[in-house]
């Protein structure tokens, strides 16, 4: 399990602020995966952002929360999320962090790791994809919607499932950043 929690967490760090008029030039239908067919659209995720919060959990198949972990520290400058104009975002983190358990491990400091996404507008949110799917061997799902739940918060929901019933889920909080 705590390798499911470290992939996902890894996959799951990721991603927005000027604001022109938005045109979605995507065609109902269109694969979520692969490059944005976006054309000269500006949305409010685009820029850097910083983490100040990830919360991480899972949630069982009654909806109970187990091993709810927040965390503030150790965050630093390089856990952040870069949103650029062309339909691309990359996210970067420097810990590997864990969920409250028994045997539970602080984060563990690591050289900073990127990872590349498409984001899509779908509604009011965006999805992300990963602009390399590798998955290991067990297999499982996941997803994630990047929402603003006011102008100066982003926040990337997250949510994984592997072999067994219970869902990982992950909550990174962002703010516009201003280095």
């Amino acid at each position: 399990m705590r390798t499911l929690s470290i992939v996902f967490i890894l996959a799951a760090t990721a991603c927005f602020s000027c604001k022109k008029e938005a045109v979605n030039v995507n065609k109902p239908g269109d694969p979520v995966t692969g490059a944005s067919t976006t054309k000269n659209v500006s949305y409010p995720i685009e820029g850097k952002w910083q983490m100040t919060k990830l919360v991480v959990y899972l949630l069982d198949t009654n909806n109970v929360k187990h091993y709810d972990t927040t965390y503030y520290n150790p965050i630093t400058k390089d856990d952040y999320v870069q949103f650029n104009n062309d339909g691309t975002c990359v996210t970067s983190i420097d810990h590997y962090y864990y969920l409250n358990e028994p045997g539970f491990t602080v984060p563990t400091p690591i050289s900073p790791l990127l990872n590349s996404y498409f984001y899509k507008l779908s509604g009011k949110d965006f999805v992300l994809t990963p602009q390399i799917n590798a998955q290991g061997p067990g297999g499982g799902t996941s997803s994630q919607v990047v929402s603003t739940p006011d102008a100066n918060t982003l926040l990337i929901h997250g949510e994984a499932r592997g072999i067994g019933p219970n869902l990982f889920v992950s909550d990174s909080y962002y703010v516009k950043d201003s280095f």
